[in-house]
């Protein structure tokens, strides 16, 4: 079964690459990583 073009990634990332064309990579991934850092202890802070 094939998932459509915006279940497989591709529009998240049409998505983020709009906001974030002008950053570089490593600062995206460093942006990217530190949302789902700040989601994680959240989550932990909210179960505990």
């Amino acid at each position: 079964m094939l998932l459509p073009y915006e279940y497989r990634g591709g529009y998240n990332k049409a998505q983020k690459n709009i906001f974030l064309k002008n950053v570089s990579p490593l600062t995206e991934n460093l942006i990217t990583d530190g949302l789902i850092a700040l989601v994680v202890i959240i989550l932990y802070f909210l179960n505990k």
